[in-house]
C-alpha cells in the first residue's frame, strides 16, 4: 500500500487541470509532494498575513507573560515546550503578535509531516488531500498553526512519531526491528510529551494497536520498544521533577478537569458540536463519514489512524458523560490522526468523480470568507458593535490588546517606581495586563485560581501595589485586598476603547505597604 506514494501525477484537488494556464499546467504534471509543498506554503503565507491582523488571544498573552520570567523545568497549565518557544520568540521578536512567528514556521513543518505520514499510510495522492483537509480547518489552518499554544509543537511530534512507526505497522521488511526507528519514535513522543499531556493518550493507543495486531503481539517481547519507552520517559522527565518539586500541581490540575461533576447526557453533544466547529461543518461530515468507512473496511493503515486518533476522540467524548462538555480542543490531537482518513476518501473518490473537487473549491472559498470575517471581527469589534442582542459578550474580545493600559499610567507617573508592583485578580487579566505593560512593572495575581502566575515573582512585605481590575472583581475583592495593606485607595479608573468605542474598563488602586504575603493556593 505504501507503494502509492511514490505516484508522480495528480490531478488538482481545485478542478480540471485541461482548462489552466500555464501556472497551473506545472501543477498537472508536478509530483503530489510538490503540489504539497506549494499549498503548505501559500497557507503559510496567509498565516503570516493572519498573524499580523488578529491580536493575541487570552492564553497565548498568558503565555508571554509565563515565559518573560525566565525558563523553567515544566509550568502549571501545561508541559513547558511552547513556553521555551515563547521565551525565544520574546527575546528575538518582542512581547507582541510577532512571537507567533515560530509557531508559524512551526506550522509548515507539520503539514510536510502530515503529507509524509498520510502517503505513507495511504500514498501520496491522499497525502496532498489530506494537508489541503489540514489547513482548511479553523483549529489546525489558523489556531494550532499560528497561536502561541501548546498544539503547534503537539501536532507536529505526533505527527512525527506516527510517521516513524508506519513502516512497522505496514509490515515493511525489518522496521521493526531498527533500534534507529525505536529511538526516534521514543523522541517524537518525548517531545511531544514535553508540549502536552495528551502524549500519554498517543502512545497508550500505540499500545492498543500493537495488542490488537496478531503480527505485532511479538515486539512486547523485544528490546527495541523498550529503548524507544525509555528514551520518552527521559525527554519527558523535566516535567516529572517539577512536579515532584511542586506537590505534582499540573497533574492534579489536568486531573480535576475530568472529575465527575454529575451525569451529563448533554456533555457528548456539546463535545461533538465543538469538535464540528473546530473543525468547520464541511470538513467535519465528511471527516466522520470517512472514520465510519474505516471502522467498516479495517485496512492496516485506517486502523492505525483509527488508534492513534480515535481512541483520543472517543476518550474525551465519553469523558464528557461526567466531566461536562470540557474543552472542545481537547479532541483535536484525535482528529488530526483522523484526517488521512478523509484525504484517502478524497483521493479515492477523485480519481472518478467530479464532487471532491468541488468541495474543495468551496471549502477553500468559505475558509478564506470565515478567516477574513474573523480578523476583521477580531481587529475591529464589529460583530459587538454592530449586533449587540446577538453579542451580548463579543466573542472576538479575547484578541483585544490592552496596549493603551500601559500609556494612561504612564501619564500618570505610575510606571516611574521600579520597586511597585501590579496586582490583579484574575489569571486572565494578568495575561492582558503583563502584555500591555510588556515589563514595565512587574505583574502578579490575587485570587483563588491564579494559574501560573502562583509560581511567578510576588510583592514583598513593605511593598506596593497597583490594583488593576474589572469592576465586578474590585467589588467582591475589596474588603480583602484592605486585609493585605495598610491602606488602599482609590485612583481615576481607565477605559480602554477599540475603534473609537469603549472597550474595557479597569478600576485602579493605590495599595501601599503590603501587611502580609500573597497566598499560592497550590501548596498546602
Amino acid at each position: 500500500m505504501s507503494q502509492q506514494g511514490l505516484a508522480t501525477g495528480v490531478s488538482s484537488p481545485f478542478g480540471s487541470v485541461s482548462s489552466l494556464s500555464s501556472p497551473k499546467s506545472f501543477l498537472r504534471t508536478a509530483s503530489p509532494a510538490r503540489q504539497a509543498l506549494l499549498l503548505i506554503i501559500a497557507f503559510t503565507l496567509l498565516r503570516l498575513v493572519l498573524m499580523e491582523v488578529v491580536g493575541l488571544g487570552v492564553d497565548e498573552s498568558y503565555t508571554l507573560a509565563i515565559s518573560r520570567v525566565g525558563l523553567s523545568l515544566s509550568y502549571f497549565d501545561h508541559p513547558p515546550l511552547h513556553i521555551w518557544l515563547a521565551h525565544l520568540a520574546q527575546m528575538l521578536f518582542g512581547n507582541d503578535r510577532a512571537a507567533r512567528l515560530p509557531f508559524v514556521l512551526l506550522s509548515g513543518v507539520t503539514c510536510w509531516a502530515m503529507f509524509g505520514f498520510s502517503s505513507r499510510l495511504f500514498g501520496a495522492r491522499a497525502g496532498l488531500w489530506t494537508v489541503l483537509v489540514m489547513n482548511l480547518t479553523i483549529f489546525f489552518g489558523v489556531v494550532s498553526a499560528s497561536w502561541i499554544l501548546p498544539d503547534g509543537p503537539l501536532n507536529l511530534f505526533l505527527l512525527l512519531a506516527a510517521w516513524a512507526f508506519a513502516p512497522i505497522a505496514l509490515g515493511e521488511g525489518e522496521a521493526h526491528a531498527s533500534w534507529r526507528r525505536w529511538l526516534i519514535i521514543g523522541l517524537c513522543i518525548g517531545l511531544a510529551g514535553l508540549s502536552k499531556y495528551h502524549a500519554v493518550l498517543f502512545g497508550l493507543g500505540l499500545l492498543g494497536f500493537i495488542a490488537a495486531s496478531p503480527r505485532l503481539r511479538s515486539l512486547f517481547r523485544q528490546p527495541q520498544p523498550y529503548l524507544g519507552l525509555l528514551t520518552a520517559l527521559v525527554i519527558f522527565s523535566p516535567v516529572l521533577l517539577w512536579n515532584a518539586e511542586h506537590n505534582w500541581v499540573s497533574f492534579a490540575f489536568q486531573g480535576d478537569r475530568a472529575g465527575f461533576r454529575g451525569l451529563q447526557l448533554a456533555g457528548p453533544l456539546g463535545q461533538i458540536a465543538g469538535q464540528a466547529l473546530l473543525l468547520t461543518p464541511w470538513v467535519f461530515v465528511p471527516a466522520a463519514y470517512a472514520v465510519y468507512r474505516a471502522l467498516r473496511e479495517g485496512e492496516v493503515g485506517a486502523r492505525l489512524c483509527l488508534w492513534l486518533g480515535g481512541s483520543i476522540v472517543a476518550f474525551f467524548t465519553v469523558l464528557s458523560l461526567w466531566s461536562g462538555t470540557g474543552m472542545m480542543h481537547w479532541t483535536m490531537p484525535g482528529w488530526l490522526l483522523l484526517l488521512p482518513l478523509l484525504g484517502d476518501l478524497l483521493a479515492r473518490r477523485a480519481q472518478s468523480k467530479a464532487w471532491p473537487k468541488r468541495w474543495a473549491a468551496a471549502s477553500l472559498a468559505l475558509f478564506l470568507l470565515a478567516s477574513a470575517g474573523a480578523a476583521a471581527a477580531a481587529s475591529t469589534g464589529w460583530l459587538g458593535a454592530e449586533f449587540p442582542r446577538l453579542f451580548k459578550n463579543d466573542p472576538t474580545v479575547g484578541a483585544f490588546e490592552w496596549y493603551p493600559l500601559r500609556d494612561a499610567l504612564n501619564t500618570r507617573g505610575l510606571l516611574a517606581d521600579p520597586h511597585l508592583f501590579v496586582t490583579t485578580l484574575d489569571w486572565v487579566e494578568g495575561g492582558k495586563i503583563a502584555q500591555a505593560l510588556d515589563g514595565a512593572l512587574p505583574v502578579t495575581v490575587l485570587s483563588e485560581y491564579p494559574h501560573g502566575f502562583a509560581f511567578m515573582p510576588h510583592p514583598q512585605l513593605g511593598d506596593n501595589s497597583l490594583i488593576i481590575a474589572r469592576p465586578a472583581q474590585i467589588a467582591y475583592n475589596l474588603k480583602r485586598l484592605h486585609g493585605y495593606y495598610a491602606s488602599v485607595r482609590r485612583l481615576a479608573p481607565i477605559i480602554i476603547g477599540r475603534n473609537g468605542r469603549p472597550e474595557i474598563h479597569l478600576e485602579v488602586l493605590f495599595a501601599s505597604h503590603l501587611l502580609k504575603p500573597y497566598p499560592n493556593p497550590y501548596v498546602h
